[in-house]
């Protein structure tokens, strides 16, 4: 594992991190009804699929001076907020490292779509409209199958389930809104959320796009987990925003690494972002 030389200041850059995401919330529920939208909810939708890398990060105990009673807190707080149990996740992810892209990887189970299967095998074939309808169903299946298989019913999950609509609902309140509020609901929360499923099944896709499923169950040596893992070329600002998520094959190389000193080396393990795109839109997404 790569070694790590400064605990504080991985303290430092997760703070920032979080009383970013805080303030650009902030921000949103504050202005929600002005044209500040139209800046806020793209950065907080990027900001909400950085904690799915926050989730993610804690689930290696990466986070806060790899003190796990912290990394356990955040991480049940992301997780929660997101729909995920962390409890249900750890497990999960760890073990997608032992068998990644093989018939023991449990990420299939999520990241598969076979009632699209036939269609995906014309994908060449369907119009620009179809093509986009389909991924609709696909991010929409997706987020279901996510919630669905990293415990959408556990506690916490229902709690902030219900704790997050209704604080927005009393800042509503005291701002004198009313009738309002549904909408300021609805900008401030769900329209992201409903935003960052997108986001999330574009990064996800990326992770191991056009690499070849084995069927036999197996466990994965590092060097190979890097092989068939690709790094997702993207502006630095919104690598940061979402905690550098898009370096999927640094992380399956050097999974202790923080995020904040994670680099990618472009070692033929890279997908420029526009590239990426123009052959997902091409080739089709993966449904198996």
């Amino acid at each position: 594992m790569k070694k790590e030389s400064s605990r504080v200041g991985f303290v430092i850059a997760d703070a920032l991190w979080l009383a970013g995401f805080v303030g650009i919330w902030t921000l949103l529920i504050a202005y929600w009804n002005t044209w500040w939208v139209l800046v806020l909810v793209p950065m907080f939708t990027l900001m909400l699929a950085g904690i799915g890398e926050l989730l993610h990060q804690t689930a290696h105990y990466n986070l806060f001076g790899r003190v796990r009673l912290w990394n356990d807190v955040i991480g049940w707080i992301a997780a929660a907020m997101v729909g995920i149990d962390l409890k249900t996740y750890r497990p999960f992810h760890l073990k997608h490292h032992r068998a990644v892209n093989t018939g023991d990887d449990p990420e299939r189970a999520i990241y598969s779509f076979p009632e699209y299967a036939e269609k995906a095998e014309g994908w060449k074939t369907l119009s620009n409209w179809n093509k986009a309808k389909m991924v609709f169903g696909i991010a929409s299946r997706f987020s279901h199958a996510l919630v669905s298989v990293l415990g959408a019913n556990a506690p916490l999950v229902r709690i902030m389930r219900v704790t997050i609509p209704s604080f927005i609902v009393l800042t509503g309140f005291f701002e004198g809104l009313f009738f309002l509020i549904p909408a300021k609901m609805i900008v401030a929360w769900y329209m992201p959320l409903f935003l960052v499923s997108f986001v999330d099944l574009l990064l996800t896709q990326s992770r191991h796009y056009g690499t070849e499923l084995k069927a036999e169950a197996r466990r994965v040596p590092l060097p190979e987990q890097y092989e068939i893992s690709w790094n997702l070329k993207l502006p630095l600002i919104i690598e940061l925003m979402i905690l550098r998520r898009n370096l999927h094959a640094e992380h399956h190389e050097y999974p202790a690494t923080h995020w904040s000193i994670a680099r990618d080396k472009q070692a033929g393990r890279t997908l420029p972002l526009a590239a990426y795109l123009q052959a997902w839109w091409a080739n089709g997404p993966r449904v198996m």
